[in-house]
């Protein structure tokens, strides 16, 4: 009997933890649509988003094996956030470098090199000196 309550228990408390990640993590996907300076939590959500997904995945993982019916919280969760999702996991695929350049176009190249000397900036005390 008292492995039954514990088990009930167990089962409904992760399904808890579950449909309360997937919530922070659609609040967090979307939180691009809410103002901050309104709202703040959304922005801290915003900044949590991945590790939910990751929550997400494991959850999925743990309930393909426990009780695969139950995966469907989080997939669905995962699949309603889609777009955001490929904003937080930004994969682009490297198109193809041309090596030739169109006649009638240039090539703008930059670096950042601001911050090279950082060293040398904290020993002059931030003045700069030329030649």
């Amino acid at each position: 009997m008292a492995k039954s309550i514990l088990r009930r228990f167990t089962k409904r408390f992760l399904i808890f933890v579950n449909i309360l990640a997937a919530v922070f993590f659609l609040a967090g996907s979307y939180g691009y649509l809410l103002n901050p300076a309104y709202f703040w939590p959304v922005g801290l959500l915003t900044l949590t988003a991945f590790y939910f997904m990751l929550l997400l995945l494991g959850f999925v993982f743990f309930w393909l094996v426990i009780k695969p019916r139950l995966a469907f919280i989080s997939v669905v969760a995962l699949l309603l956030a889609y777009k955001p999702v490929s904003n937080i996991i930004a994969m682009r695929l490297p198109g193809p470098f041309a090596q030739a350049k169109p006649q009638n176009a240039i090539r703008v190249i930059t670096w950042n090199v601001a911050q090279f000397n950082v060293m040398e900036d904290k020993k002059t005390g931030g003045k700069k000196r030329y030649g």
